[in-house]
């Protein structure tokens, strides 16, 4: 039900109403801005562990292992034209390395040459950095490790041996005692975190069944999950045993929202390793894990992109690359184009047919956001005496974008779908199931359509959505309508 004003209620109600019509797109999926990254550099740097942070003065910060050394870099103005081929040796260093900042304060983390985890603190935004302190000794076995930085000074570390992750804090200087989590897995490939309200980690590797897998799991710090203690392990992608496909080198951050990347390498006949890009829906947490379907990026490498955060934007970082991606998704107001409009809504579907006047290129042109899976928000009312009103209209997603010229005319036909669209165009990788008491109704219901990039809320609800927990399962490459 949409609730309209005194004045647009009249106006629909009189004889001689003047229809009004305002159209938006916005490059943007679900209420999330897509991430049209562009390479900003690329070298030749070895391919190989590699870390990356955004330090509170806008530094670009970068690391990287190669021949044995830590390299190190910093970009105080990155950008277009910024030089990000010039990196300083700090040491002996193996196997991984992170790294994370929060205004002036840095932590650098590593596996040392004799296998224990270093870490390096700075406190001029990673400017110089101090000696290294030993954190974790090398008899824990220590093979990837991740850390995340918290208000007030205390530092996060988590590391994972072969099948295991442990979590410590330092607080006041002093490392505590390490958690170990409560979880079993085959093996660990790599690990990332990220602090929201609580320590957010996310894990590769294979399971106890030898599936490849990506999970989530939060170490507590007492807003979703209790303190120092472990949440359940969260499958976020899942690939068979003997499938010849794997996941490594995973990345966290939240520039807006919950924004993650891993990479997926398969062994097969066409092999290949790319990284794999997803984010969370927005209004919800990171515990949730209601993530969109990940989606392959152009660019390729066994490890993958690091994630950093920029306000309005995407870092994404390798060894011999780097990438920017703007996340504004300011809206076109294309109302003033409007030749015809055709909008359709069903309970289950909806589309939505559009032309636009193009006689000057504008919405075509290079940077425009008008392109297939942009969203249109559509808004229908009148001229009222209080001037144009208008009613929003549930909000579609470009399928196709056609520049047409015929007599001379230039013009736009758009056709969009729907949310109901979305997820009918979702394809299931692999199969998702539910077994009988585990997961709500509603529960079920707003992973589905998470998966395909769109938030599910209800105004209200019976009580079987909240209280039936139903074995269920949805098949490869079923639908998710």
């Amino acid at each position: 039900m949409r609730s309209l004003s005194a004045a647009l209620l009249a106006a629909q109600q009189s004889p001689s109403a003047r229809p009004y019509v305002r159209v938006t797109v916005s490059d943007r999926t679900g209420g999330v801005a897509r991430a049209p990254y562009q390479r900003l550099y690329t070298g030749s740097e070895p391919d190989g562990p590699h870390a990356a942070a955004l330090a509170g003065d806008g530094s670009l910060l970068r690391a990287r292992i190669a021949g044995g050394q830590l390299h190190y870099q910093r970009v105080t103005s990155p950008g277009p034209g910024a030089s990000f081929g010039t990196w300083a040796g700090l040491g002996p260093a193996q196997r991984s390395v992170a790294m994370a900042a929060l205004g002036a304060q840095v932590v650098l983390a590593y596996v040392a040459s004799d296998g224990s985890v270093a870490v390096r603190d700075s406190v001029d935004y990673g400017a110089s950095f101090g000696a290294p302190v030993t954190a974790v000794a090398a008899a824990a076995g220590a093979q990837h490790v991740a850390l995340a930085l918290r208000a007030g000074g205390q530092v996060f570390l988590a590391y994972a041996t072969a099948s295991q992750v442990r979590a410590l804090k330092r607080t006041g200087g002093t490392w505590g005692a390490a958690s170990t989590w409560p979880h079993s897995l085959g093996s660990v490939s790599g690990l990332a975190c990220h602090r929201g309200g609580d320590y957010d980690l996310l894990v590769t590797g294979t399971d106890t069944a030898s599936r490849a897998g990506v999970w989530t799991v939060v170490y507590g710090d007492g807003y979703r999950q209790p303190s120092d203690s472990w949440s359940p392990l969260r499958e976020v992608q899942r690939a068979d045993a003997g499938s010849g496909v794997s996941f490594a080198a995973p990345s966290l951050a939240a520039p807006d929202v919950y924004r993650l990347a891993f990479v997926e390498s398969y062994s097969g006949s066409g092999a290949y390793s790319r990284p794999q890009l997803a984010h969370l829906v927005p209004g919800v947490d990171f515990a949730d894990n209601w993530w969109r379907e990940p989606v392959p990026a152009a660019i390729t490498g066994a490890y993958g992109v690091a994630l950093a955060g920029a306000p309005g934007g995407l870092w994404l970082s390798s060894p011999s690359g780097v990438w920017f991606a703007p996340l504004a998704a300011t809206g076109l107001d294309v109302s003033a184009g409007v030749l015809f409009l055709e909008l359709e809504e069903e309970p289950s579907g909806g589309r939505l047919r559009l032309e636009l006047s193009d006689a000057d290129g504008a919405y075509s042109a290079p940077g425009s956001p008008l392109r297939p899976g942009a969203e249109v928000a559509v808004s229908l009312g009148y001229v009222t005496a209080e001037g144009p009103l208008a009613s929003p209209a549930p909000c579609f997603w470009a399928t196709s974008v056609e520049t047409r010229v015929e007599g001379g005319r230039r013009t736009l036909a758009v056709d969009a779908a729907s949310a109901w669209g979305l997820l009918s165009s979702w394809r299931a990788r692999r199969q998702f199931s539910w077994a009988a008491g585990q997961t709500n109704v509603f529960g079920i219901l707003a992973f589905l359509w998470a998966r395909a990039g769109v938030p599910f809320a209800s105004v209200s609800y019976s009580p079987a959505a909240v209280n039936l927990r139903p074995a269920f399962t949805v098949q490869p490459g079923q639908s998710g309508l």
